[in-house]
């Protein structure tokens, strides 16, 4: 059974995550304990766990008792070895370049990367992520992208939320993570 095969079967995913202009690891997927929600790896204070390298995300979550999941989480890590490719690049420093309309590839990697940083401030009920989330300028944001890179419901990227606005709240979205980002026995 290949690695995607076992991630499919647990609904555990490694995921790459570029923050700080430094590539970490950890995992992302389902909670069938909790009635099937999707999460990340945090400590019992709320941090989201980045490591270094594979194994040492898989060392973690062998001797950690404090997983989402924990079953199947285990059972997951068992088969992560060091040359697996990620399922997903989640990349955080995203939220600090300048917005461009006209790149395709750099809104769908907004799009992506915000519905997961909202999974995680749902996970660790994180009020001040959650406001910016909730607010109209930006579910209007993630409705329109849902509109074209989900849904294909225009052909035409585009927004009527103020993309300096936008670069505004994203910028502070990126503040708000550092202070929530643990790597590998650090905190940012």
């Amino acid at each position: 059974m290949n690695f995607n095969d076992v991630s499919e079967r647990y609904s555990k995913f490694l995921i790459a995550v570029r923050f700080s202009n430094h590539d970490y690891f950890t995992v992302f997927g389902t909670d069938k304990t909790a009635g099937d929600v999707d999460k990340l790896l945090v400590d019992e204070a709320g941090n989201l766990l980045l490591f270094t390298t594979r194994s040492e995300l898989s060392f973690f979550i062998e001797k950690s008792d404090n997983l989402f999941d924990i079953k199947h989480t285990k059972e997951w890590a068992c088969s992560i070895q060091e040359t697996i490719e990620a399922y997903y690049v989640l990349d955080l420093d995203i939220f600090k370049l300048s917005l461009d309309i006209d790149n395709e590839d750099m809104f769908d990697t907004l799009y992506t990367t915000i519905g997961i940083v909202e999974d995680y401030a749902r996970q660790v009920n994180n009020k001040s992520l959650l406001t910016i989330f909730n607010s109209a300028a930006m579910l209007t944001f993630y409705d329109e992208m849902s509109d074209y890179f989900l849904w294909a419901k225009t052909d035409i990227l585009s927004t009527t939320v103020d993309l300096a606005y936008l670069a505004q709240q994203f910028g502070l979205i990126y503040k708000l993570l550092e202070c929530n980002i643990k790597v590998s026995g650090k905190i940012y």
